[in-house]
């Protein structure tokens, strides 16, 4: 599964680990998570398309929200994310063995949540990929 070789990806790469440990969470973080940073992640667009080939590949829109006490915290773990995923290509370390065509940034938006006083940096990629 996708899902699955991206977050063996990032959560695999020292800079990423070494910013948030496993803190990486699909959608979003357990009600009780207090330690940042941390990251989340989420599907926001699944489309299927057709190679010339006749072969299906899989574009998916995910976005990543890192989340900081402070906005430098949030920042940072955002570059760390576009140093592993800008124009990743390559075949991915989960069940399926997942071959990523290309991983491309589309969108950047930085936010302030004043209820809970936590930094939001967000991104977007797609990626298009080989469907199994």
């Amino acid at each position: 599964m996708l899902s699955e070789g991206l977050v063996l990806l990032i959560g695999g790469d020292k800079t990423v680990k070494s910013l948030i440990g496993l803190r990486l969470y699909p959608v979003a973080a357990p009600p009780e998570q207090s330690t940042f940073p941390y990251l989340t992640y989420q599907t926001v667009a699944d489309t299927p398309e057709y190679a010339l080939d006749s072969k299906q590949v899989g574009l998916r829109r995910i976005q990543f929200d890192a989340f900081g006490s402070n906005y430098q915290d949030s920042q940072n773990v955002l570059k760390a994310l576009r140093n592993v995923l800008d124009a990743y290509k390559g075949t991915l370390s989960d069940s399926d063995q997942t071959k990523v065509l290309v991983a491309t940034r589309i969108m950047g938006i930085d936010n302030f949540e004043s209820d809970s006083r936590v930094y939001r940096s967000l991104c977007e990629y797609e990626i298009l990929y080989l469907e199994k």
